[in-house]
Protein backbone atom coordinates (compact mmCIF):
# COMPACT_ATOMS: atom_id res chain seq x y z
CA UNK A 1 0.00 0.00 0.00
CA UNK A 2 2.64 2.26 0.88
CA UNK A 3 4.66 1.79 -2.25
CA UNK A 4 1.38 1.97 -4.23
CA UNK A 5 0.63 5.60 -2.52
CA UNK A 6 4.64 6.38 -3.35
CA UNK A 7 3.66 5.59 -6.93
CA UNK A 8 1.04 7.62 -7.07
CA UNK A 9 2.07 10.35 -5.64
CA UNK A 10 4.97 10.42 -8.47
CA UNK A 11 2.89 9.54 -11.27
CA UNK A 12 0.37 12.46 -9.80
CA UNK A 13 3.73 15.08 -9.98
CA UNK A 14 5.00 13.83 -13.18
CA UNK A 15 1.47 14.15 -14.99
CA UNK A 16 1.18 18.03 -13.61
CA UNK A 17 4.49 18.80 -14.69
CA UNK A 18 3.76 17.46 -18.47
CA UNK A 19 0.46 19.32 -18.30
CA UNK A 20 2.10 22.52 -17.29
CA UNK A 21 4.88 22.14 -19.68
CA UNK A 22 2.31 21.75 -22.45
CA UNK A 23 0.48 24.58 -21.07
CA UNK A 24 4.01 26.97 -21.35
CA UNK A 25 4.44 25.37 -24.70
CA UNK A 26 1.08 26.67 -25.60
CA UNK A 27 1.55 30.25 -23.95
CA UNK A 28 -0.54 29.59 -21.13
CA UNK A 29 2.42 30.98 -18.83
CA UNK A 30 0.08 31.48 -15.94
CA UNK A 31 -0.60 27.70 -15.24
CA UNK A 32 0.81 26.39 -11.99
CA UNK A 33 1.26 22.69 -11.06
CA UNK A 34 -1.66 22.76 -8.12
CA UNK A 35 0.00 22.48 -5.15
CA UNK A 36 -2.97 22.17 -2.93
CA UNK A 37 -3.10 18.41 -4.63
CA UNK A 38 0.30 17.14 -3.03
CA UNK A 39 1.17 17.22 0.38
CA UNK A 40 4.36 16.85 2.69
CA UNK A 41 7.25 16.04 0.50
CA UNK A 42 6.19 16.62 -2.73
CA UNK A 43 4.13 19.75 -1.86
CA UNK A 44 7.64 21.31 -1.23
CA UNK A 45 8.69 19.70 -4.42
CA UNK A 46 5.85 21.86 -6.35
CA UNK A 47 6.01 24.52 -4.54
CA UNK A 48 9.84 24.59 -5.62
CA UNK A 49 8.93 24.11 -8.75
CA UNK A 50 6.43 26.74 -8.96
CA UNK A 51 8.48 29.13 -7.71
CA UNK A 52 11.40 28.38 -9.81
CA UNK A 53 8.64 28.99 -12.96
CA UNK A 54 7.34 32.17 -11.58
CA UNK A 55 10.46 33.90 -11.29
CA UNK A 56 11.62 32.73 -14.93
CA UNK A 57 7.87 34.62 -15.62
CA UNK A 58 8.36 37.38 -13.46
CA UNK A 59 12.29 38.44 -15.54
CA UNK A 60 10.04 37.64 -18.90
CA UNK A 61 7.59 40.41 -17.91
CA UNK A 62 9.96 42.80 -16.68
CA UNK A 63 11.65 42.65 -20.02
CA UNK A 64 8.44 42.92 -21.50
CA UNK A 65 7.42 45.54 -19.37
CA UNK A 66 10.84 47.79 -20.15
CA UNK A 67 10.91 46.78 -23.78
CA UNK A 68 7.38 48.46 -24.00
CA UNK A 69 8.13 51.62 -22.44
CA UNK A 70 11.70 52.10 -24.23
CA UNK A 71 9.37 51.81 -27.48
CA UNK A 72 7.25 54.44 -26.56
CA UNK A 73 10.63 56.64 -25.68
CA UNK A 74 10.61 56.47 -21.65
CA UNK A 75 13.94 55.67 -20.86
CA UNK A 76 13.69 56.40 -17.44
CA UNK A 77 14.27 53.27 -16.10
CA UNK A 78 16.85 50.48 -16.12
CA UNK A 79 16.87 46.97 -15.98
CA UNK A 80 17.57 45.15 -12.67
CA UNK A 81 21.07 43.80 -11.87
CA UNK A 82 20.43 39.67 -12.58
CA UNK A 83 22.75 37.43 -11.11
CA UNK A 84 24.36 34.47 -12.70
CA UNK A 85 23.89 33.54 -16.80
CA UNK A 86 21.21 35.92 -16.51
CA UNK A 87 23.41 39.11 -16.28
CA UNK A 88 23.04 39.24 -20.37
CA UNK A 89 19.87 39.66 -20.06
CA UNK A 90 21.04 43.18 -17.67
CA UNK A 91 23.79 43.79 -20.28
CA UNK A 92 21.53 43.16 -23.25
CA UNK A 93 18.96 45.89 -21.95
CA UNK A 94 21.10 48.78 -20.16
CA UNK A 95 22.84 48.24 -24.23
CA UNK A 96 19.75 49.16 -25.91
CA UNK A 97 18.93 51.95 -23.56
CA UNK A 98 22.36 53.51 -24.24
CA UNK A 99 21.83 53.18 -27.90
CA UNK A 100 18.49 54.68 -27.81
CA UNK A 101 20.08 57.81 -25.90
CA UNK A 102 23.01 58.01 -28.29
CA UNK A 103 20.68 58.38 -31.05
CA UNK A 104 18.59 60.33 -29.32
CA UNK A 105 21.46 63.11 -28.51
CA UNK A 106 22.79 62.73 -31.84
CA UNK A 107 19.10 63.87 -33.28
CA UNK A 108 18.50 66.31 -30.41
CA UNK A 109 22.25 68.08 -31.73
CA UNK A 110 21.42 68.51 -35.36
CA UNK A 111 18.05 69.73 -34.56
CA UNK A 112 18.98 72.28 -32.14
CA UNK A 113 21.88 73.28 -34.60
CA UNK A 114 19.00 73.77 -37.13
CA UNK A 115 16.93 76.04 -34.94
CA UNK A 116 19.80 77.51 -34.56
CA UNK A 117 20.01 78.19 -38.65
CA UNK A 118 23.23 76.19 -38.26
CA UNK A 119 22.82 74.03 -41.44
CA UNK A 120 27.03 72.79 -41.42
CA UNK A 121 26.27 70.60 -38.80
CA UNK A 122 26.70 66.87 -39.49
CA UNK A 123 26.33 63.86 -37.24
CA UNK A 124 28.38 61.12 -36.46
CA UNK A 125 27.07 58.46 -38.38
CA UNK A 126 29.55 56.06 -38.04
CA UNK A 127 28.89 55.77 -34.51
CA UNK A 128 25.77 53.80 -35.31
CA UNK A 129 24.52 50.60 -37.45
CA UNK A 130 21.47 49.77 -39.35
CA UNK A 131 18.55 51.70 -38.75
CA UNK A 132 19.79 54.12 -36.40
CA UNK A 133 22.69 54.53 -39.22
CA UNK A 134 20.18 55.16 -41.81
CA UNK A 135 18.39 58.25 -39.62
CA UNK A 136 21.65 59.96 -38.85
CA UNK A 137 22.74 59.29 -42.51
CA UNK A 138 18.99 60.77 -43.60
CA UNK A 139 19.56 63.89 -41.15
CA UNK A 140 22.70 64.51 -42.46
CA UNK A 141 21.41 64.83 -46.12
CA UNK A 142 18.55 66.90 -44.98
CA UNK A 143 21.33 69.35 -43.24
CA UNK A 144 23.26 69.22 -46.60
CA UNK A 145 20.88 70.08 -49.26
CA UNK A 146 19.25 72.96 -46.53
CA UNK A 147 22.99 74.55 -45.90
CA UNK A 148 23.16 74.09 -49.90
CA UNK A 149 19.99 75.62 -51.10
CA UNK A 150 20.51 78.39 -48.48
CA UNK A 151 23.94 79.57 -49.42
CA UNK A 152 22.84 79.33 -53.42
CA UNK A 153 19.55 81.64 -52.69
CA UNK A 154 21.38 83.91 -50.02
CA UNK A 155 24.39 84.53 -53.05
CA UNK A 156 21.22 85.08 -55.53
CA UNK A 157 19.94 87.61 -53.45
CA UNK A 158 23.08 89.33 -52.46
CA UNK A 159 23.89 89.87 -56.14
CA UNK A 160 20.76 91.18 -56.83
CA UNK A 161 20.69 93.69 -54.19
CA UNK A 162 24.24 94.70 -55.56
CA UNK A 163 22.99 95.15 -58.59
CA UNK A 164 24.60 92.02 -61.16
CA UNK A 165 22.19 90.02 -63.03
CA UNK A 166 24.24 87.33 -64.63
CA UNK A 167 24.09 84.72 -61.88
CA UNK A 168 21.53 82.35 -61.45
CA UNK A 169 20.82 79.30 -59.08
CA UNK A 170 21.82 76.01 -60.71
CA UNK A 171 21.57 73.40 -58.24
CA UNK A 172 19.29 70.89 -58.60
CA UNK A 173 16.61 71.21 -55.93
CA UNK A 174 13.32 69.69 -55.61
CA UNK A 175 9.81 70.74 -53.98
CA UNK A 176 9.90 73.90 -52.00
CA UNK A 177 13.89 74.23 -52.78
CA UNK A 178 12.99 73.78 -56.34
CA UNK A 179 10.01 75.84 -56.63
CA UNK A 180 12.12 78.80 -54.92
CA UNK A 181 14.84 78.07 -57.34
CA UNK A 182 12.65 79.09 -60.20
CA UNK A 183 10.77 82.04 -58.74
CA UNK A 184 14.59 83.47 -57.80
CA UNK A 185 15.78 82.43 -61.21
CA UNK A 186 12.46 84.02 -62.86
CA UNK A 187 12.72 87.14 -61.02
CA UNK A 188 16.00 87.94 -62.41
CA UNK A 189 15.15 87.09 -65.91
CA UNK A 190 12.33 89.39 -65.62
CA UNK A 191 14.67 92.30 -63.88
CA UNK A 192 17.05 91.68 -66.71
CA UNK A 193 14.31 91.98 -69.58
CA UNK A 194 13.20 95.37 -67.56
CA UNK A 195 16.63 96.79 -67.19
CA UNK A 196 17.12 96.06 -70.72
CA UNK A 197 13.56 97.22 -71.76
CA UNK A 198 14.77 101.27 -69.49
CA UNK A 199 18.10 100.91 -71.40
CA UNK A 200 16.52 100.66 -74.64
CA UNK A 201 13.96 103.60 -73.43
CA UNK A 202 17.12 105.75 -72.18
CA UNK A 203 19.09 104.97 -75.46
CA UNK A 204 16.09 106.70 -77.19
CA UNK A 205 15.44 109.32 -75.22
CA UNK A 206 19.33 110.07 -75.37
CA UNK A 207 19.13 109.75 -79.13
CA UNK A 208 16.54 112.08 -78.85
CA UNK A 209 18.10 114.73 -76.67
CA UNK A 210 20.90 114.92 -78.99
CA UNK A 211 19.03 115.30 -81.85
CA UNK A 212 17.13 118.45 -80.41
CA UNK A 213 20.61 119.82 -79.32
CA UNK A 214 22.04 119.52 -82.70
CA UNK A 215 18.53 121.20 -83.89
CA UNK A 216 19.07 123.66 -81.68
CA UNK A 217 22.59 124.83 -82.07
CA UNK A 218 21.74 124.29 -85.72
CA UNK A 219 18.88 127.20 -85.39
CA UNK A 220 20.81 129.90 -83.28
CA UNK A 221 23.83 129.10 -85.54
CA UNK A 222 21.71 130.75 -88.20
CA UNK A 223 21.41 134.51 -88.92
CA UNK A 224 18.74 136.35 -87.53
CA UNK A 225 16.22 137.72 -90.59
Amino acid sequence: DSMEAIGSALRGFAAAQTEMAEKHEAGTISHFIPADQFQGEYRRLVDGVNELVASHIRVKFRLVGLTERYGVGDLSDDMDALPGEKAKLTEVMRTSKANLLAINNEIQRLVNAANSGDFTVRGEAERFQFAFREMVEGLNQLMRVTDSGLRDFGRLAGALSEGDLTDHVTGDYKGQFGTMKDALNSTVESLSGLVGQIKGSTDSINTAAREIAAGTSALSARPAQ
